[in-house]
């Protein structure tokens, strides 16, 4: 008697820990899944990131060439002040980015200065204002081309 009562229990045992056993083994591959999905989202996310920091990199190229160049017709503006020819010339490639690449990359400092310095080239070739103040316009617009180019770079995306 004490013989079918062991094996009722040692059967009991046997079929619980099994029970268990495969419980254990639903419960690990449940976690394993959640864990690789989780870390593929994790991977998109950071796929999204880079994508997007790579973007805003391209655009502050952009951006950092155009102001280049829009420094470069600065300078060349204002060191022409006295040939009106180069000045014409010089103005003409101004007026191209103007109307051109800036408005694509220009933000709203810029673009302040931008129309205030090309003003000024007008008046001056009006001979409403001094060489001083196209002077003042021109190193005016080359700050905030510098400055708008520097806080593009340390900005949060």
């Amino acid at each position: 008697m004490k013989e079918g009562r062991y094996r009722k229990w040692d059967t009991l045992v046997k079929l619980v820990t099994t029970v268990l056993s495969i419980i254990a083994l639903f419960v690990g591959i449940w976690q394993f899944s959640a864990q690789q999905k989780n870390i593929t989202l994790l991977e998109y996310d950071l796929i999204a990131r880079k994508d997007s920091i790579d973007f805003r990199k391209k655009l502050w190229e952009n951006k950092v060439s155009v102001y280049t160049a829009v420094c470069t017709t600065t300078g060349e503006l204002l060191s022409t002040i006295d040939d009106s020819i180069l000045f014409d010339k010089a103005l003409f490639d101004f007026e191209k980015l103007y109307y051109g690449q800036t408005t694509f990359v220009e933000d709203t400092l810029v673009e302040d200065h931008l129309i205030d310095f090309r003003l000024a080239c007008y008046d001056y070739k009006k001979g409403m204002i001094s060489p001083w103040d196209l002077k003042k316009e021109g190193l005016a617009l080359i700050k905030a081309c510098k400055a708008s180019a520097g806080e593009e770079l340390y900005a949060e995306p």
